[in-house]
Parts: C-alpha cells; sequence; structure tokens
C-alpha cells in the first residue's frame, strides 16, 4: 500500500495527512485512539541524521519534518506491534516507555546516527528487544513503514522499495486520505 500527499509547512497539516496515511497503509499498527508508537530514524542522502521514539509518531514526526528535518528524504518506523509486543498498547504507560527507549538505543548503537549521542552499547535482553534485533537483523530494511519525500510530495508506504508516482497517484492518494478522515465508506473499496 502507498499513499501520497503534498508536503505542508505547517506541523499541524502535516500531522493529520501523516496520521492519516499512516492508518491507511498500516492500520494492523494501531492503537484505539489510532495513534501509532513506535522507533524511527530520519534520514538524508542515505546517511541516518536522527533516531527517536514516541507513542505518537505523526504527531513527533510532524514536528520533526517541518521543523529542523525539512530537508529530510527518507524516514523508516519500526512499531512494537509488529516486533514481539502484540499486546504493547495494553501494558502500563512506564512499561511502554521503558520498551521504545530500550530499543530506542538499541537502533540507535545499528545506525549510529549523525545527531544522536551514541551510548553505550546496551546489552541484548532478549525479552525487551524488538524481534528485528534479537534476530540480527537489519533495522533499516526490516522497518515495518517508510516516508520518502520528493518532489513535493510525502509517500508512505509499508515497503521499502517504493518511488514516488506521478500527479495522477497523488491525486488518488488525496482522495483515499480524505475518505478515510471523512469516514466515508470503506477505504479498501477506493483502493
Amino acid at each position: 500500500m502507498l499513499t501520497i500527499f503534498n508536503c505542508p509547512n505547517d506541523s499541524k497539516e502535516f500531522y493529520f495527512k501523516l496520521n492519516a496515511s499512516l492508518q491507511i497503509t498500516n492500520n494492523d499498527l494501531q492503537s484505539r485512539s489510532c495513534k501509532f508508537a513506535g522507533l524511527y530514524a530520519i534520514f538524508k542522502d542515505g546517511i541516518c541524521y536522527y533516531v527517536g521514539q514516541s507513542q505518537n509518531l505523526a504527531s513527533r514526526l510532524s514536528t520533526h519534518l517541518t521543523g529542523r528535518y525539512s530537508s529530510f528524504d527518507g524516514v523508516i518506523i519500526i512499531s512494537p506491534i509488529k516486533n514481539s509486543f502484540s499486546d504493547f498498547y495494553a501494558r502500563s504507560s512506564h512499561a511502554k516507555a521503558e520498551i521504545l527507549e530500550y530499543n530506542e538505543q538499541l537502533l540507535i548503537n545499528g545506525l549510529k546516527p549523525v545527531e544522536n549521542i551514541i551510548v553505550e552499547d546496551v546489552t541484548l535482553i532478549e525479552e525487551k528487544a524488538f524481534g528485528i534485533f534479537v534476530k540480527g537483523a537489519d533495522g533499516q530494511k526490516d522497518a515495518d513503514a517508510f516516508i520518502m519525500k520528493g518532489d513535493g510530495n510525502i509517500a508512505v508506504s509499508c515497503k521499502m522499495n517504493f518511488h514516488i508516482e506521478n500527479q495522477l497517484m497523488a491525486f488518488h492518494n488525496e482522495k483515499v486520505i480524505q475518505a478515510a478522515e471523512q469516514g466515508e465508506g470503506n477505504v479498501s473499496e477506493l483502493l
């Protein structure tokens, strides 16, 4: 699944469009409140600049991507739901924060982002670690969602290898996002 929208300058508008896109492309990753938790890594020209974590990724990323990292060209998102924590949203706030913080350190150690403070190597504790880290997989290639920027558009996909399509595809995805935001019928019928 792929959605595309015009890149807004306003973080609030960016939030609503990104959150709608994430729900369309990855609705199995969301909580009952339609928010997505997880890790993210921001890239420009193939270099990882920043790794973070949030219990509301669309909100955090919209702030980053309209601010300091507005010149980004790629973001990866890694979800706890798809990585050994299917009960993530049922856990306590403290437990959720601890899981995200621990795995953020593992991702920082793996990607060595330019703007994060590199911490000492974290001992791998399997019951706290996302499955991709336990398997020794490449977090970048094993991410659950990908965001790319190009030609004034933002593209969101659950597949790594995708290209931002032409204006017709952008128009199609604007309609899908509008339908999702307004709750009009079954979104899958539009795809």
